[in-house]
C-alpha cells in the first residue's frame, strides 16, 4: 500500500470579480454596484446596495463614465435580455448610500 503524503497549503481568500457593463473591465465584486430587475416584475433597473436582490444582477462601476457608456451601449438591455427602464445616475447612487 502506498501512502502519499499531501502539503497542505495556507487557505487563500477567494475574491470574486465582475465585469463592468460600462467600461467592460474586470474588477473586485466589492468595488462595483450591483444592478438588478425590480422583484416586483416591472421592467425596472435597481441598484442593489446590500445585494440582497433575488435575481440576476449586473454590475457597474461607481463612475457616471461607466453609466453613460454602458447607457449609450445598450448594456443594460442586453444584460437581461429585454427591454428595461433604466434609472439615472444620481437615482442610482442615492440608493446605494446607507
Amino acid at each position: 500500500m502506498l501512502v502519499q503524503h499531501l502539503r497542505v497549503s495556507p487557505r487563500v481568500a477567494h475574491i470574486p470579480f465582475r465585469t463592468c457593463l460600462g467600461c467592460r473591465d474586470k474588477k473586485d465584486k466589492a468595488g462595483l454596484i450591483r444592478m438588478v430587475l425590480d422583484p416586483s416584475g416591472s421592467r425596472r433597473v435597481l441598484a442593489d446596495g446590500p445585494a440582497r436582490l433575488p435575481g440576476r444582477g449586473g454590475y457597474i462601476c461607481p463612475s457616471p463614465q461607466c453609466y453613460d457608456r454602458a447607457v449609450k451601449r445598450k448594456a443594460f438591455h442586453r444584460a437581461w435580455k429585454q427591454t428595461v427602464i433604466i434609472p439615472s445616475w444620481d437615482e442610482i447612487i442615492n440608493s446605494t448610500r446607507p
